[in-house]
């Protein structure tokens, strides 16, 4: 388990960790495509200006974690938790977002483009700060999508 540690400049590629805890760490300019997070825990950590592409973080809780600003290209997050996380600015494409728990997230300004987010935890908020195109969702985000952006169902 890493607690408050900084990770500056690491070169995370091809790396793979399994119930590994990053608890309240910063991740700094750490390359990581090609890297596999099965399980792990990146709990209020930070990740900043870190080449997100290829990565897999499945099943893991990243609750209160801060992406802000990053691009995550081609990311599996299955299944994992971003309650309360910081998504502003953040551009994701290409990735894998099913069954993820966004609950309480913050997403102005995020864009979502050609992603799956099928069966995903998502507040109402979520639809009015995020930019959401070409992407794949469930009936019931459909509407609160609809509903957030002021359209009537009839």
């Amino acid at each position: 388990m890493f607690t408050r540690c900084s990770f500056v400049g690491c070169r995370l590629a091809d790396s793979e960790h399994r119930r590994t805890a990053f608890r309240t760490c910063t991740l700094d300019r750490c390359p990581m495509p090609g890297a596999t997070f099965t399980d792990c825990s990146l709990l209020g950590s930070t990740i900043t200006q870190s080449l997100m592409r290829r990565v897999s973080l499945t099943d893991c809780d990243m609750s209160l974690t801060s992406l802000g600003g990053l691009t995550l290209h081609r990311v599996d997050l299955t299944g994992s938790r971003l309650r309360e996380a910081n998504l502003a600015s953040t551009t994701v494409t290409s990735s894998t977002l099913a069954g993820v728990d966004l609950t309480g997230s913050r997403a102005v300004g995020a864009t979502v483009t050609d992603s799956d987010l099928r069966g995903a935890r998502i507040d109402p908020a979520f639809w009015v700060a995020a930019r959401v195109t070409a992407t794949v969702v469930d009936h019931d985000h459909a509407v609160d999508y609809a509903l957030a952006h002021g359209l009537r169902l009839a």
